[in-house]
């Protein structure tokens, strides 16, 4: 039987990780953005693909993206093989925030776990985030 209080923690760990960075004034789904738009090994950095990879509409994603263009911290480009086609990428401030991304912390405290307990820690949280994932689209 699971722990009671195990989806407490989780949550609790998430809203931590979170709490201190209303200085840049941006919510969790606009620092994933940050994260997204300036990952080197996603090569379609597109509202769209923003939104397949977070899981939502492409609509709540190009809100997400509308609001960080406003506050500066991205930008739209305009493709040079296809005017249609938009990428979306960092502006300097987008990069600076990064800086200081609120999951560093955290990132910095699995990090230093010893390499057994990262690994069954990670294989673990996928497997918990896969059966969610299909729980969800079962109800759906």
């Amino acid at each position: 039987m699971v722990e009671e209080r195990t989806p407490e923690l989780i949550e609790r760990i998430f809203w931590s990780t979170y709490r201190g960075c209303a200085s840049y004034s941006l919510n969790p789904a606009q620092w994933a953005a940050l994260r997204f738009f300036a990952d080197p090994h996603i090569d379609k950095k597109t509202s769209s693909e923003f939104a397949k990879f977070h899981q939502t509409t492409r609509g709540t994603a190009n809100q997400t993206v509308l609001a960080l263009i406003r506050k500066g911290y991205l930008k739209r480009d305009v493709s040079p093989n296809d005017h249609r086609s938009k990428s979306v990428s960092l502006t300097q401030a987008g990069l600076e925030a990064l800086k200081r991304d609120p999951i560093r912390p955290l990132s910095d405290v699995i990090d230093r776990l010893e390499p057994g307990e990262r690994d069954r820690l990670v294989h673990q949280l996928k497997h918990v985030y896969e059966r969610l994932r299909v729980a969800q689209h079962a109800t759906n």
